[in-house]
């Protein structure tokens, strides 16, 4: 089991990466599901010039996590032989269910954290891996 670092297309990671954060400023926004995150995470106090404090700290990591993210899921893609975007979204909707929604939904439960914000974040993060599995089957 192994695949090569050379064999990545690394263009097509970083694009993934980018777009995660696009659609993260969408998901997050007021537009879809910002407020009622905001609301249940008790933020509501702050101002937004507190919340942009530690943005860019913030911004960094969560780009940083994306290309993570991206690159393993190019190994897997490469591994698998997935050429298909629809081969590329099954890859993502096991990889997601099985390692991302499981393990937040267990540290929701424990934190006592309502079901509706493990639902706008784990969603967002099926929306990441999905659209990133699909361009990563394809964009070798």
């Amino acid at each position: 089991m192994t695949t090569s670092v050379l064999s990545l297309n690394y263009a097509s990671i970083v694009f993934c990466a980018v777009a995660s954060m696009v659609i993260g400023s969408i998901w997050y926004s007021p537009v879809l599901f910002g407020n009622a995150w905001i609301r249940m995470n008790g933020l509501t106090g702050m101002s937004k010039q507190d919340m942009m404090k530690d943005a860019r700290k913030a911004y960094a990591v969560s780009l940083a996590s994306a290309l993570v993210l991206a690159y393993v899921l190019s190994v897997f893609a490469n591994l698998l032989g997935i050429t298909t975007v629809d081969e590329g979204i099954e890859m993502g909707v096991w990889l997601w269910a099985g390692l991302t929604a499981s393990t937040m939904a267990t540290n929701y439960a424990y934190t006592k954290r309502p079901v509706a914000l493990l639902c706008i974040d784990a969603g967002y993060w099926g929306a990441v891996v999905l659209t990133m599995a699909g361009i990563l089957a394809v964009w070798r």
